[in-house]
């Protein structure tokens, strides 16, 4: 099961006023049902993918690890130097890589016949032959990682520390709005800081940007249901990074496009470039993102 972005969508106004008058949760129960939540998405996911090596379930099961990933990173504040669960997130971010790796081959093979992948014509057969073939190389290597040990012993490290002793500090008993809320600030003014000077930086440093755009937009979903008396203003919020991480999605993944080519032994093509306008589209989305502002600002510290 995917985990979904907005956990009150479909439900009707009563459901939506029950949420808004529930009574003030810690913030130590609220990271331990997002962490819950995210590691169930995270181990359905990797099943799915294990029955067929399909690419939707490889998918969801990358973008499953980021959100788990993002939320450790998001509430480690509360787990007061938790070494067991920091390991984690350090151990299921290096052992994931191999999911990254098979999701930019996916992409690649389903935009090679329409025109946007960097092909020479005279390379497209043997180029998809010899990537179909690596595909299921790699295919095989993530069911392993899967079914290894040392992928199990990370995710049961996360599901036992969730349960951990720091549910019980003075620090996880803070209200968890207010605790999102000052979260959400620190996340919100290193993007805005890491983002300044976006047209004149270096692929590199738009990844990294990208990167710090989509952990945000992770940390707005998963505290979704902390402010639902402002859900349109969050929505917009996370639509608004959204936009920027698929602008600058656009640009980093002619780079990895030109990276395949080369890594199966060819050339690629000169295509024409449309950086300009992804930029444009990066730019304005964090424009708008100055100009709405933080939808959390306001809440009483």
């Amino acid at each position: 099961m995917a985990f979904r972005a907005n956990p009150l969508r479909g439900r009707d106004h009563r459901g939506l006023t029950r949420a808004m008058t529930s009574p003030p949760r810690s913030v130590g129960e609220h990271s331990a049902g997002v962490l819950v939540r995210l590691l169930e998405a995270v181990e359905a996911n990797g099943a799915a993918y294990s029955d067929g090596h399909e690419v939707e379930p490889l998918h969801q099961l990358r973008v499953a690890t980021r959100r788990l990933r993002a939320a450790l990173s998001f509430f480690e504040p509360i787990r007061h130097g938790d070494r067991d669960l920091e390991r984690a997130r350090r151990r299921i971010r290096d052992l994931a890589l191999p999911f990254g790796r098979l999701r930019d081959l996916d992409v690649f093979l389903e935009h090679l016949d329409d025109g946007a992948a960097p092909v020479v014509e005279a390379d497209r057969a043997a180029l998809r032959a010899a990537l179909v073939r690596r595909r299921g190389h790699l295919a095989d290597d993530v069911a392993r990682e899967l079914g290894s040990k040392r992928w199990r012993r990370e995710l049961r490290r996360v599901r036992d520390g969730v349960v951990g002793r720091w549910r019980d500090s003075p620090a996880a008993v803070v209200d968890a709005r207010r605790f999102a809320s000052e979260r959400l600030d620190l996340w919100w003014w290193a993007f805005l800081a890491g983002s300044e000077g976006l047209a004149e930086m270096t692929a590199g440093q738009r990844h990294r940007v990208r990167i710090e755009a989509k952990k945000l937009r992770y940390a707005t979903e998963v505290t979704a249901d902390l402010f639902t008396d402002r859900e349109p203003a969050r929505e917009a919020f996370t639509e608004g990074l959204k936009d920027v991480q698929d602008a600058l999605g656009a640009l980093n993944d002619r780079a990895v496009a030109e990276r395949i080519v080369r890594e199966a032994g060819f050339t690629p093509a000169t295509l024409p470039r449309a950086e300009a306008e992804d930029m444009s589209r990066a730019l304005a989305a964090r424009a708008g993102l100055v100009a709405q502002g933080p939808y959390w600002e306001g809440f009483p510290r």
